[in-house]
This record gives C-alpha cells, sequence and structure tokens, in this order.
C-alpha cells in the first residue's frame, strides 16, 4: 500500500512536466476474462460464467512509449501464479506485438497465423464517441469513451463488438492499447468482448533504455487482405462460401 502510494505521488508530481513528445514512458496492464457483475440478479449461466472466468489465467502487458513510437506487447519475464488455470488470454489478445508510429498514424501488427507470420498494415482511425459519464478507477476519475470494432469470427463471417474504454485526460497520452488511439487520455481500463485490460502501473521517464522498432518477422501485408485469407482458410475447413 505503502508503493502504491509513494507511486501516485511521484506520478502526481511528474504530470505538471510531462510531454509525450519527450518522454520515455511504460504502463504496465492486467489483462483478464470479464465476469458479470455480481449481484442477486444473476442467473445461473452468469454464475457459472463467473465461476469460469475465475478460472482464466491473467497476463501483464506493457505498453512502450518512446516519442512518436509505440509497442504494445505481452511481459513474457513477469511469471503470474497461474495455478494450472487457462490460459485463453493469450489467444483472445495474441502474444504478437503492436507498434504504432504517430507520425504515419500507422499500426504494424505482428503475430502467427495459420503456422505463418505476418506483419499487418493498419491505418484504421477509430471514432470515438466521448461521454461525460465519470468512473473512479484506483485513484483516477476516468471519462468514458465507446466505439466500435468491426472483426472477422471463427467461421469467417465480418461481426462488430463495441469497445469501452475509461480514459484519464489529466495523463494527456493519446496512443492506446493495441490499434485504440486518439484518446484525449492514458486508457486506465478498457473492456474488449470479454476480455478487459486494467493499467496497473504508470511509469514516466523509464530510466532503462526502451528500444522501440519496427518488426521484420513476417510476410508486410493489409488488413483487408489478412481476413481474406483468414475467410479463404474457414471456407477450405467448413465448406462455406466467402461472404
Amino acid at each position: 500500500m505503502r508503493k502504491r502510494i509513494i507511486s501516485l505521488m511521484l506520478l502526481f508530481t511528474t504530470v505538471a512536466f510531462y510531454s509525450q513528445k519527450n518522454s520515455k514512458i511504460r504502463l504496465t496492464y492486467e489483462v483478464g476474462m470479464k465476469g458479470h457483475k455480481l449481484d442477486s440478479s444473476l442467473t445461473k449461466g452468469q454464475k457459472k460464467y463467473n465461476d469460469f472466468a475465475k478460472n482464466v489465467a491473467k497476463k501483464m502487458y506493457f505498453l512502450d512509449i518512446n516519442n512518436e513510437q509505440s509497442i504494445f506487447y505481452i511481459n513474457k519475464k513477469m511469471k503470474i501464479e497461474t495455478n494450472n488455470k487457462l490460459d485463453l488470454v493469450s489467444a483472445f489478445v495474441g502474444s504478437g506485438i503492436y507498434y504504432h508510429n504517430t507520425k504515419l498514424n500507422k499500426t504494424l501488427n505482428q503475430k502467427n497465423a495459420l503456422g505463418e507470420d505476418f506483419i499487418i498494415e493498419n491505418k484504421v482511425k477509430y471514432n470515438w464517441k466521448l461521454s461525460q459519464e465519470k468512473r473512479k478507477i484506483a485513484d483516477y476519475i476516468c471519462f468514458k469513451a465507446t466505439t466500435i470494432q468491426k472483426f472477422i469470427n471463427r467461421i469467417g463471417e465480418t461481426r462488430t463488438k463495441q469497445i469501452t474504454a475509461w480514459y484519464y485526460p489529466n495523463l494527456p497520452i493519446n496512443v492506446g492499447i493495441k490499434e485504440y488511439h486518439g484518446l484525449p487520455g492514458v486508457i486506465i481500463y478498457l473492456e474488449e468482448g470479454s476480455i478487459y485490460y486494467k493499467c496497473i502501473k504508470i511509469e514516466i521517464n523509464v530510466k532503462e533504455k526502451l528500444t522501440i522498432t519496427k518488426p521484420k518477422k513476417g510476410k508486410i501485408i493489409s488488413e483487408k487482405e489478412y481476413n481474406d485469407i483468414l475467410k479463404n482458410d474457414f471456407g477450405k475447413k467448413f465448406g462455406l462460401k466467402n461472404r
């Protein structure tokens, strides 16, 4: 608790001198499976889902920012006590990396899919709907923002899901988790379907060297080309026509 208070004091005293353009920043996120809010109205099915979510192992991810470049990736060095819990977070979020260049407004997602390495170029710009709804998360007064994401499901169909983010405007970091950029403040909490991302540590002017380089391993393709590859693979496996 004492360490938490000290780190928060250091954060607030640093905010006044903060500049994303000239700072080395590391954000640490806990990523896990979101359960239903506990109350007396939960159905048996929802209670079973909550029990299942508790049995899913949490993972830690870093968001490193150095001037106009950033990278989001799993912290493989941090060992988390899983107690034989299910590792579904890696399946949903992935173990690849997300590189972003704010100057070029380009995100590169390096990942392995279908036994092949890809670098997926993405210039998507989410249309965030900013709300005046507030929520206190840890010691931060955050504001709500929502957007819609398109994705390809396991049988090759195009679907959408709502993304909900809670951001802290007093720390104006507009680089976000994965490809979720453009908010007027650092993302403290984000819901992506059944997965949540919770910021548990903010480090400004990191002393250690933050080396951020563009991913090079993999075939460079567009988001559309990658989705077409998935659709074709699903079609071959399940005898489905392209949609």
